[in-house]
């Protein structure tokens, strides 16, 4: 069953192998402490043993998140089953999500990014000139860290200053670059070939294979850290400030929206938390009655 479950997940789905692999694991974990194995009938699994193992999970100090995002992939298992026929409830529908606190999503400052990225000289060599492109491309067009590893040299449209993305989902999007990026970026793509002939992907390691999600974080984690950033660095806030920064300088939700690829607005509507919080900074320096 497991086999048909993870087809399911990759035809149907049209998750990544990071989630899929992420699902089965979850999957796994609560059924050996259910003390049950992939071949096991489930169909007495009730929803006081997945209350008990989201107990087990909180009290190790696993956070609300995490614990969260293993209830997704258990109930994603159950809809399956159920749907089989090989169960005939699913136990999740009776289980509570543990409460997150909400956070917002940390970003860098606008000045900061683009004094870095204008004012870099990188060295000529490969290595160094992918790395920073990396980080502008990140910040320049707000995708995800597995869109980029995804991306393919024939996804480049220089003409229409366009880039496009495979999405979650596998949905396909166009994001729209300034010429001034496209134009670093065609360079890049010259030393790409120079320096890997017939390289299929846009980004690759020094040995010209495609990158993967560590090697993006340590780009992201080395060349923001040479320009003095401190703090946490990740792919993902570049993203944020992507978003941040446009929301902030007057484009609306639901274009921003579209060039994440959100599937719906409301997962767009954190980064109002970020606007509305700078909103009441500069009234508090500002206002004459303060």
């Amino acid at each position: 069953m497991f086999e048909a479950f993870t087809n399911y997940l990759k035809s149907e789905k049209h998750y990544s192998a990071y989630t899929v692999k992420s699902y089965l694991d979850c999957v796994r974990r609560f059924l050996a402490y259910a003390g049950l194995s992939e071949t096991d009938d489930v169909t007495g699994v009730t929803a006081t043993d997945v209350r008990s193992w989201v107990s087990s999970m909180l009290d190790s100090k696993l956070s609300a998140r995490t614990a969260n995002l293993k209830i997704t992939a258990l109930n994603c298992y159950f809809k399956f089953l159920l749907r089989e026929g090989l169960v005939s409830s699913n136990p999740l529908q009776k289980v509570a999500r543990p409460k997150m606190s909400k956070r917002l999503p940390a970003f860098f400052e606008a000045n900061s990014l683009n004094n870095m990225l204008n004012n870099s000289t990188p060295n000529n060599d490969y290595a160094t000139q992918r790395n920073m492109m990396v980080v502008e491309l990140l910040y320049a067009s707000g995708m995800r860290r597995a869109e980029l590893i995804e991306l393919k040299t024939h996804h480049t449209f220089f003409k229409e200053n366009i880039i496009r993305v495979r999405g979650k989902g596998d949905k396909e999007r166009e994001i729209p670059l300034l010429p001034s990026i496209m134009k670093k970026l065609k360079n890049y793509v010259s030393l790409l070939q120079e320096t890997f002939p017939g390289s299929e992907h846009l980004f690759v390691t020094d040995k010209g294979k495609k990158l993967y999600p560590s090697a993006v974080n340590n780009i992201v984690q080395t060349v923001l850290s040479r320009e003095g950033f401190s703090g946490k660095k990740s792919p993902h806030m570049l993203r944020h400030s992507f978003a941040t920064h446009l929301l902030n300088n007057g484009a609306d939700l639901n274009s921003i929206k579209e060039v994440l690829g959100h599937s719906s607005l409301a997962a767009t509507q954190v980064y109002t938390h970020n606007s509305f919080e700078k909103l009441k900074k500069v009234y508090q320096e500002a206002h004459p009655r303060k």
